[in-house]
């Protein structure tokens, strides 16, 4: 029996916009709320959430969308994804403002 070694890595973004779609989140750095590795068994997962500002200001429409990705083969090396990246989109919600 062999046991699967290679990391895998996934990612979960929100993404907030308006009616155009482009981003409404300011250019200001998140505030941390938790940053952690959580062990379950043999697997370990990244957990970090922080608050983003939001700039409302001239939008019409809160647009929410979640984008996910998976890479299949993880270059150490070099950080990044080598081969296998998958992502989709999925809309989450249209709130007026």
């Amino acid at each position: 029996m062999t046991e699967y070694k290679e990391i895998q890595e996934f990612g979960v973004a929100w993404l907030i916009g308006n009616e155009r779609a482009a981003s409404i989140v300011a250019k200001v750095e998140p505030t941390t709320i938790r940053e952690r590795y959580v062990k379950e068994g043999s697997r370990i997962y990244a957990d970090n959430i922080y608050y983003q500002t939001l700039n409302t200001a001239k939008s019409k429409l809160f647009r929410v969308d979640v984008q996910v990705h998976k890479c299949a083969v993880w270059s150490r090396g070099s950080n990044t994804c080598a081969s296998g990246r998958k992502a989709y989109t999925v809309k989450v919600c249209d709130t007026k403002l």
